[in-house]
């Protein structure tokens, strides 16, 4: 009876007395009217693997028109500001294991690992950013049809919500990343 009332109420296993060993998964995404991201806590407890959502958040696109590239690094330091909160909460209460982040934006991805050094100050500025949160070996590209964010940057009622994986994350998620130390993203 108490392990049925504990789930309830520690759906993550917080109050568990083991330790529980979990990863953290952020993902960024961007539209011409928005910039959001999720996170997700996926661990492996009893033989099982889950992923949980555990926080998201989204922006409106600033007033003063920006390319989707502007916009794509504005998503992933929303991205990273959000799992780096996330992580200062968790310390105490979960051996996270890793944190990666996932964005679709392979530009954005090559400028945050060091690939492009040249550029207007808006990129440099939010790179310097984004690395001072999250360390460029953390950023994985994830494929648009594949990333959970795409949801809330366009237009989806709750009913439709309901129907997709957002709660839960993607379908690879739960799947072998707890076991990949390099943290890329498993093929279908």
């Amino acid at each position: 009876m108490v392990s049925v009332v504990s789930r309830i109420f520690d759906f993550i296993g917080i109050a568990s007395p083991v330790t529980i060993q979990a990863k953290l998964c952020g993902f960024s995404d961007t539209s011409s009217k928005t910039y959001a991201a999720v996170i997700y806590l996926q661990q492996a407890y009893n033989g099982k693997k889950r992923a949980i959502l555990i926080a998201s958040t989204s922006q409106i696109v600033p007033m003063n028109r920006l390319s989707i590239v502007c916009l794509e690094f504005l998503g992933a330091l929303l991205s990273s500001m959000l799992i780096h909160s996330v992580e200062k909460a968790l310390k105490t209460d979960i051996n996270l294991l890793s944190t990666i982040c996932y964005s679709d934006s392979e530009v954005m991805l090559n400028w945050v690992r060091g690939e492009n050094r040249d550029g207007k100050p808006f990129a440099q500025n939010r790179v310097r950013e984004i690395r001072s949160l999250l360390p460029a070996a953390r950023w994985r590209h994830c494929p648009g049809q594949k990333n959970p964010v795409d949801f809330p940057t366009r237009s989806v009622s709750v009913k439709e919500l309901k129907k997709t994986w957002w709660f839960r994350g993607p379908p690879w998620i739960g799947k072998d990343l707890i076991e990949d130390p390099s943290g890329e993203m498993p093929s279908e």
